[in-house]
């Protein structure tokens, strides 16, 4: 029994890896061969991006401090492990959809959980690894250690994975108990992985001043790290062949890990029981029915598909919190800003043009309207049925779309106009500019997505993720703003900033035009005969 169920969990999280996400059907062994390549290689690119911060790092084994090393590199392990693999934990561990016909059937509760915990167990190794085995090949390389302590050092990575698992599942337990309180429980899911990018941009981003001041002054962190995370401490000791502070280790894990099956035990049926109900179906409150027209009503709806996927949220509207977040930093280091301008001299007037540039690659990142046509799937008849215009249904995509990009790439905007302290006519100009590429990308998506529309999926990340609407739609905007900013550049030294930027709102807004006018003829025929 524990065979069969351990085969059906390994088949299930590698079902990327056997199933094509866009038919349905199984992957031929081509295929599945290439899937599993690609994967391959994003852990060693993975890798390779987290051995070049630890390298910066292998100063240390030359020192008195040489544990304080793995100790780092063991805490970013767990840290980058957990939050890896939360997601997984909570939908495998507590929201499996065969949770309820798995514990109807007569296999013991323990069994069940013992599987989902292993699967747990592989993500977070997966994910825990691409740390802490670029920390042991360098550690092994630079630090020169004895035989018997290259044995510990691989010893300390099956350990590092045990206490990835327990604290997964505590994190996965907190996410399910949450969300047996809250009516939406995507938002638990958005919310987390903005907190995760964001936390990986600012491990990104400081790294490097991060390092030199470990490199330069241990000291203060490892006497921090030994008095207030002693476990921490020991991991460091044994990976440089303390051997008693190894078994300790050992034995510490082993009772962490003891103490979180026995929490599971007793707590799993339960969640899952709560799971299983608030999925199953909510309680009907009456509510007074607001009458609305047509427009209000199709954004409405636009809104509430957009907020009701996490996938959707994260990947094509993430620009609603990543722009403000950079408005504000950019306020915050105004200081900075102002010692840069200082050094450009006579290549100040270009300044208003680099504004706008960052403008229209700010409206690059939302790539909203791109795959709304397709998210529509198999409901789409919904629309076509109703007195509903094809041309409204297509006008309400693309407001959707400038309402939740224009406001965060305009105070993105706002925010360098007022650190670079533009004139009022350079801030208007700016702003316009940014405004209208908002626009262009709103209708160059949609109009994409109308050329290739993808309603058989079955699952919303082919569309969102896997679709050439949207790789269109981003790489398009991409390249389409450095061009604009290049030209301007150039141009501006020739009839200057401000009459480039009045002259930058014709290449933006003709398209725009065009593309909107193609829209509401042609593309709503397309709509309405999909």
């Amino acid at each position: 029994m524990i065979k069969a169920l351990f085969k059906k969990q390994i088949l299930e999280i590698g079902t990327f890896l056997f199933r094509d996400k866009k038919t349905g059907q199984m992957r031929g062994k081509k295929s599945a061969v290439l899937a599993a390549t690609g994967f391959f290689a994003l852990i060693v690119l993975l890798g390779f991006s987290f051995a070049m911060m630890l390298l910066g790092m292998t100063a240390l084994l030359e020192t008195e401090w040489s544990w304080l090393y793995f100790t780092l590199a063991g805490l970013l392990a767990i840290v980058f492990g957990v939050f890896g693999s939360v997601f997984n934990t909570y939908a495998g561990l507590y929201h499996a959809k065969d949770n309820d016909f798995l514990l109807s059937m007569p296999i013991p509760p323990r069994k069940i959980l013992l599987v989902r915990v292993a699967g747990v167990a592989l993500m977070g190794a997966i994910y825990s690894s691409t740390i802490l085995v670029p920390a042991v090949i360098l550690l092994i390389v630079c630090g020169h250690p004895g035989a018997l302590t290259v044995v510990i050092d691989l010893l300390l990575i099956p350990l590092v994975w045990l206490v990835v698992t327990a604290f997964s599942c505590l994190l996965g337990w907190v996410v399910a108990l949450l969300s047996g309180f809250l009516k939406n429980r995507k938002w638990i899911v958005a919310t987390l992985s903005i907190l995760i990018l964001l936390g990986y941009f600012r491990l990104v981003s400081g790294a490097s001043d991060w390092i030199l001041s470990l490199v330069q002054n241990p000291e203060t962190v490892g006497l921090s790290l030994k008095n207030w995370a002693y476990p921490f401490y020991q991991l460091g000791r044994a990976s440089v062949g303390d051997g008693t502070q190894f078994l300790l280790f050992v034995a510490e894990v082993a009772a962490f890990s003891a103490l979180v099956w026995l929490f599971l035990t007793r707590t799993f049926s339960s969640i899952t029981s709560k799971s299983g109900v608030a999925s199953s179906g909510a309680k009907y409150k009456e509510k007074t029915a607001r009458q609305a027209s047509l427009l209000p009503a199709l954004l409405r709806k636009e809104g509430k598909r957009f907020t009701g996927s996490a996938t959707y949220m994260m990947n094509c509207g993430i620009g609603a919190v990543l722009l403000p977040l950079a408005g504000i930093i950019l306020l915050t280091k105004s200081g900075d800003v102002s010692g840069i301008l200082a050094q450009i001299g006579d290549y100040a007037f270009l300044l208003p043009i680099a504004v706008a540039a960052v403008g229209f690659f700010a409206s690059s990142i939302f790539d909203v309207s791109a795959p709304s046509v397709s998210l529509e799937g198999k409901t789409i008849w919904l629309l076509q049925v109703m007195p509903v215009p094809a041309q409204k249904a297509l006008r309400a995509k693309e407001l959707f779309h400038i309402l939740l990009a224009g406001l965060p790439t305009l105070f993105l905007t706002f925010c360098a106009c007022g650190v670079l302290k533009l004139s009022p006519l350079q801030w208007l100009l700016c702003s316009l500019l940014t405004i209208s590429f908002v626009i262009l990308t709103a209708v160059f998506g949609l109009a994409a997505n109308l050329k290739f529309p993808n309603l058989q999926w079955t699952s919303e990340t082919t569309p969102v993720k896997q679709s050439l609407p949207v790789f269109f739609s981003l790489f398009g905007g991409w390249i389409y703003s450095i061009l604009l900013g290049v030209g301007g550049f150039f141009l501006a030294q020739v009839i200057g900033a401000d009459g480039t930027l009045a002259l930058m709102l014709v290449p933006v807004l003709l398209p725009a035009f065009l593309l909107d006018r193609w829209i509401m003829s042609r593309g709503a025929e397309i709509f309405a005969s999909l």
